[in-house]
C-alpha cells in the first residue's frame, strides 16, 4: 500500500464510513485504488473490493476521485459535490454560502448542526446559513429540522427552484398547520401544478380551465348573444350580454328551464374557473407539500445507495422547465378563447 496525498479528502473509508480530511494517513489499494484509513486497512488485512478485482464492477477511482472545474467542496464535512449543488450531499451544508469567507471556521463534527456566526453587521434577520432570510437557500431553516419525517436539507434538494419561499412555508404547515395564500398558483391554476410536476392533478385542473373556457365562449357567442339579440333587438351586443338579464328577465321568464340554464351557463362556468383558482391558491403549498414527501419516501424506498438517492432527488424534483414556456402560451390562449369567439 502507498500512502497519497489529499486528493481524496471527502469521500468515505470503506470500512469504518467516516469522511477523510486533509490530515488523516490515508492508504490506496494497489490493485483498485480504493482508499482506507492506513488503521482500517490494518484492521480489515486486505481490500474488502477485491473479490471485484479484474471485474468492471471493480473500484475505479476517476468516479469517484475526481473533481470537475467549479465543483463545490463541502466547508463542514469536506464531501466534493457537483457545481450545481446547492446543498451538501453529505451533512445538508449550504454550498451557497462560504463560511470561510467570513472568518467562519467549519466543524468537523457530522453528528451536530450548528449554524456559524453572523458576519459582523449583519443585524438579526440571517438564516442558519449565516445568509440574509432573502438570500438563504434555506429561508432561515436548519438543514437537520425534520418537515414530516424529512430532512429540510434534503427537502431543498428536492424542490430546488425558489427553496428559500418552500422552506418556511414547509417548516409552517408541519409545524403549525399554518399555510399562506399561493399567489402563483391562483394565477396560473393547472399550469403551476404541472410546473412542479404534480402532473395528474395540474393535467385535470388545466383540461377543465380549457373546457370551462372553450365552452363559456362558444355559448356566449353561439347561444346567449342570439338570444339577446332575438329579445331586444335596438340593444348593442355588449348590452345584451351583461345587461340582458336585467333587461330582458320578462322575457327570459317565459323560456324554458333548459333555456335559462344556457343563458347562464357562461357566467356559472366563468365563476367556477375563479373559484377553481382560489381554492388553487389556498392548497397549493399544502398539496405541494404532500407532493414532495410522498416522492421522496417513495425514493428512500426504492434506492439502495446515497449516490442514488441523491441523483434521484435531483431527477424527479425541481421543475418542468420544458413546459414553462408552453404553460405561458397556454395561459394566454386560455383566457383568451371567448374573445375568438366573438371576432
Amino acid at each position: 500500500m502507498v500512502s497519497i496525498m489529499s486528493k481524496y479528502t471527502g469521500l468515505e473509508c470503506p470500512v469504518c464510513k467516516n469522511t477523510f480530511k486533509d490530515d488523516d494517513d490515508i492508504v490506496v489499494c494497489p490493485e483498485c485504488g480504493a482508499p482506507y484509513h492506513r488503521a482500517c486497512y490494518q484492521k480489515e488485512g486486505h481490500c474488502i473490493f477485491e473479490d471485484k478485482h479484474g471485474t468492471d464492477q471493480a473500484w475505479q477511482a476517476e468516479e469517484h476521485v475526481h473533481q470537475e472545474a467549479g465543483d463545490k467542496k463541502c466547508p463542514r464535512c469536506g464531501t466534493v459535490n457537483s457545481s450545481d449543488s446547492l446543498f451538501c450531499s453529505k451533512c445538508g451544508q449550504s454550498l451557497s454560502y462560504d463560511s470561510q469567507a467570513h472568518g467562519q471556521a467549519p466543524t468537523d463534527s457530522e453528528q451536530s448542526y450548528t449554524p456559524p456566526t453572523p458576519p459582523p453587521g449583519a443585524g438579526p434577520n440571517v438564516g442558519p446559513t449565516g445568509m440574509p432570510y432573502p438570500f438563504d437557500p434555506m429561508g432561515g431553516v436548519n438543514p437537520k429540522d425534520h418537515i414530516e419525517g424529512i430532512e429540510a436539507g434534503d427537502m431543498a434538494k428536492f424542490v430546488q427552484a425558489n427553496t428559500p419561499y418552500y422552506m418556511g412555508r414547509f417548516l409552517n404547515l408541519s409545524a403549525f398547520k399554518r399555510g399562506r395564500f399561493h399567489f402563483a398558483a391562483f394565477l396560473f391554476g393547472g399550469g403551476w401544478f404541472l410546473y412542479r410536476k404534480q402532473y395528474v392533478l395540474g393535467t385535470i385542473l388545466t383540461v377543465f380551465q380549457i373546457i370551462a373556457s372553450v365552452a363559456a365562449g362558444f355559448l356566449q357567442t353561439y347561444y346567449t348573444i342570439p338570444l339577446m339579440n332575438e329579445l331586444l333587438p335596438n340593444v348593442k351586443n355588449t348590452g345584451k350580454y351583461y345587461w340582458g338579464f336585467i333587461e330582458s328577465w320578462d322575457a327570459l321568464a317565459a323560456k324554458s328551464p333548459l333555456t335559462l340554464f344556457l343563458v347562464m351557463l357562461p357566467t356559472i362556468l366563468l365563476l367556477l374557473q375563479l373559484a377553481e383558482r382560489i381554492l388553487c391558491g389556498i392548497f397549493a403549498n399544502k398539496l405541494y407539500l404532500k407532493h414532495c414527501v410522498r416522492e421522496i419516501n417513495q425514493i428512500k424506498v426504492n434506492t439502495t445507495t446515497t449516490q442514488e438517492y441523491e441523483t434521484q432527488l435531483k431527477k424527479r424534483g425541481g421543475v418542468s422547465t420544458a413546459l414553462a414556456f408552453s404553460l405561458m402560451i397556454c395561459y394566454v390562449i386560455i383566457n383568451f378563447i371567448p374573445m375568438f369567439f366573438n371576432v
